[in-house]
């Protein structure tokens, strides 16, 4: 058995499929097997690069403590960002911005928090909290979306 079929046969198993569709996977035409995790990476990689092209200051990318993580923190025009970026292939399991529910906001929120705690350079900053949203068709990038600080 070549190893992409082994591969797939023992992922592929280990998800549930749902509507003909494998949750956490994405096939690709050759056979391969994408995680979705993957997927998103990729996609904040081009918002990392975009966001530089448009003036933004990285501070952290993919922030993690032990209350949660933060996609991307970024400066610009003295105002922290908490953004998060959330990818839909289509609106099958609903638009992106859905998948930020209050839930989501509060631990991204909780999350700040704790950035602001161990980098107090940043301490005295308006923050915002941003989403940027992108599905096959489109990308949004939605400012100060949820929570004040």
């Amino acid at each position: 058995m070549d190893h992409v079929r082994y591969i797939e046969k023992h992922l592929l198993k280990a998800s549930y499929k749902k509507n003909g569709v494998y949750n956490n996977t994405q096939i690709l035409s050759r056979g391969k097997i994408l995680n979705t995790r993957v997927v998103g990476g990729n996609y904040e990689e081009q918002c990392v690069n975009y966001l530089k092209q448009h003036g933004f200051q990285i501070a952290a990318q993919n922030y993690k403590c032990k209350i949660g993580e933060i996609d991307i923190i970024a400066v610009k025009n003295n105002i922290l960002r908490f953004i998060e970026v959330k990818y839909r292939k289509n609106e099958f399991f609903g638009f992106p911005i859905e998948a930020v529910n209050k839930r989501k906001q509060n631990k991204i929120m909780k999350t700040a928090l704790w950035f602001l705690g161990e980098n107090k350079e940043y301490e005295n900053m308006q923050c915002s909290f941003d989403v940027i949203s992108i599905t096959e068709n489109d990308v949004e990038y939605l400012f100060n979306c949820f929570g004040a600080m």
